[in-house]
C-alpha cells in the first residue's frame, strides 16, 4: 500500500501481471503507458534507462524504509514519520493536503484510525503541527 502524488510514477513491475490495483482518492490525470513501449524506450535512450533505474531503487528505499518503521517504531513515530514523509513530497512544506481518509493513514502504518486520530491530537497539543481544516476525506 502506498500514496502516489502528482508526478509519480507507480506499476512498474518485473511480472507481466500486476499484483496490486489503484484507487484515486481525489481528481486525478493518469498517464498509462504499455510495458514493451517503455522497454523498447529505455533499450534505446540510456537516459531514459537511468531514469527507470533510479525510479526502481528509490522505491525500493522507500519500501525499506517502511518495513524499518512498521517493524520498529512506535505509533507516534509512524504518524509524525508519515506527515514528515508528505511535507517533503509536498509543494509548499509547511502546509499541506493530506486528501486520504485516517482509516487510509492507519491501513498504511499499521495502526487503528484511533492511534492515528491520538497521535495527531497529541502532536497537535505540544504544538508540532497545526490542523487548518479537516478534509471530508480524513476525519
Amino acid at each position: 500500500m502506498g500514496f502516489y502524488l502528482a508526478g509519480d510514477v507507480f506499476g512498474l513491475e518485473s511480472s507481466a501481471n500486476h499484483r496490486f490495483s489503484a484507487e484515486a482518492i481525489a481528481d486525478t490525470v493518469l498517464i498509462a503507458f504499455k510495458r514493451s513501449t517503455l522497454v523498447a524506450l529505455a533499450q534505446t535512450d540510456p537516459a531514459v534507462a537511468k531514469e527507470l533505474w533510479q525510479m526502481t531503487a528509490r522505491e525500493l528505499d522507500h519500501v525499506h524504509d517502511q518495513m524499518v518503521l512498521l517493524g520498529r517504531s512506535r505509533a507516534q513515530e509512524r504518524v509524525a514519520n508519515f506527515l514528515i514523509e508528505m511535507s517533503n513530497r509536498s509543494v509548499n512544506h509547511s502546509e499541506f493536503d493530506l486528501p486520504m481518509s485516517r482509516q487510509d493513514i492507519a491501513d498504511y502504518l499499521g495502526l487503528t484510525i484511533e492511534t492515528v486520530s491520538r497521535s495527531i491530537t497529541c502532536m497537535e497539543r505540544k504544538a508540532l503541527i497545526e490542523l487548518v481544516s479537516f478534509a471530508e476525506g480524513t476525519s
